[in-house]
């Protein structure tokens, strides 16, 4: 899969690949054992289930902190956290964007 689409920026997304060699070097240890590993394409497939799947996680604080640290260019996409790819750029951009990044948009 490979997504040459400009990002929002106007620079090219990495691809998959690119993506994982980055993020697979220092995944954090609690990836793969929440409730989300078990139900993978819903993340991205069903929003408010996945918004549903997060707020019940145990990892979610962690998780949160762990999304909302990666460079903007190596988003997964998709709900993560508990949160879209919209939601996380505005949260990125500082605390008061973050306080009003309560829900998943439609």
């Amino acid at each position: 899969m490979n997504d040459d689409r400009p990002a929002d920026d106007g620079r090219r997304r990495p691809t998959l690949a690119e993506r994982l060699v980055v993020e697979l070097d220092w995944l954090p240890g609690w990836v793969g054992r929440g409730p989300c590993s078990a139900d993978a394409a819903a993340m991205y497939g069903r929003p408010g289930h996945a918004v549903e799947v997060c707020a019940g996680c145990r990892f979610l604080p962690a998780c949160r902190a762990w999304v909302l640290g990666l460079h903007p260019a190596l988003d997964p996409g998709g709900i993560v956290a508990g949160l879209s790819p919209t939601e996380r750029a505005h949260a990125r951009r500082g605390p008061q964007a973050a306080e009003t990044t309560t829900r998943h948009e439609p």
